[in-house]
């Protein structure tokens, strides 16, 4: 009998690192198991991943616990995130050439040569001319391909934590309508309902701010991309939210974290397919 590959979503956070394994049998996904770790130290700063002896230490001790055959997923802090629209001048090329350009206009945007950064495109409902362009720089990248691929838990996926985020909301059967928050250890960061176009943000996280004041502030940012919040579900580092994320598997093992609602992202990043857009 072959052995099926385990999904594994990996979140890291400055003082915290969730990660859940899982695999897809015929009547839905099953969880393996699910870790979670905190850190001494601040090993995410500004989104970008800080090289340490102990994060080191700890990935290589996740690894040993992993099948051979597991395919890692990672999230990328919306801190590091570049996206923008960008317009073409003709919408009915060839697929090669319209590659070509909008590589060209991603330079021209971004200011940056196509060679240092990595990026996903995908057209925008409203107009067949206009894309959307979501990238990040490939130093950034690199910074958090590195220590996982150096502890033999090289990611087959980069995706963006917004987009794990909202993949975890309707995979578990969650409001379409709702903006979603997470709540992260210094940052808030904030996506449209899964149900609309992908629009996210973020802002730092006050220390001791109170809930009421921390979705006012999140719905009056999220309110300057045209994203309105008609109720809001948070998942993060909050008190209970009354969101299990782990509802979007069929098969669980008990026991289950205390506190499910921190496992949105890792969940999210876990049932990620294996082609995805950053720009969904």
């Amino acid at each position: 009998m072959f052995a099926r590959t385990w999904q594994l979503g990996i979140d890291i956070q400055p003082r915290t690192l969730c990660a859940v394994a899982i695999t897809f049998h015929r009547k839905g996904w099953q969880l393996k198991r699910w870790w979670q770790f905190s850190s001494p130290i601040n090993v995410v700063e500004s989104g970008r991943l800080r090289q340490s002896d102990w994060l080191n230490h700890l990935l290589s001790e996740l690894r040993s616990q992993l099948p051979s055959n597991t395919s890692v997923r990672i999230g990328l802090s919306p801190e590091i995130i570049m996206q923008q629209s960008i317009s073409m001048p003709d919408a009915d090329v060839p697929p090669s050439l319209q590659q070509n350009l909008l590589d060209l206009a991603a330079e021209k945007s971004l200011l940056l040569p196509r060679s240092e950064f990595a990026c996903d495109y995908s057209r925008q409902p409203s107009s067949s001319k206009d894309w959307l362009m979501t990238a990040v720089r490939q130093q950034d990248m690199q910074d958090w391909m590195t220590p996982l691929a150096n502890a033999g838990l090289a990611p087959s996926i980069a995706d963006i934590t917004p987009c794990a985020m909202r993949r975890s909301a309707a995979l578990s059967r969650q409001s379409p309508t709702a903006l979603l928050l997470h709540v992260g250890e210094s940052v808030l960061t904030w996506a449209a309902p899964f149900s609309q176009s992908l629009a996210f943000g973020y802002i730092p996280r006050e220390v001791g701010e109170e809930h009421s004041s921390v979705a006012e502030r999140v719905t009056s940012h999220a309110a300057q991309y045209d994203v309105p919040a008609h109720s809001m579900l948070c998942c993060g580092a909050v008190q209970s939210s009354g969101w299990s994320p782990f509802s979007a598997l069929t098969f669980l093992q008990p026991p289950l974290p205390a506190q499910p609602e921190m496992f949105a992202l890792a969940i999210g990043l876990a049932l990620c397919a294996e082609r995805t857009s950053w720009s969904r």
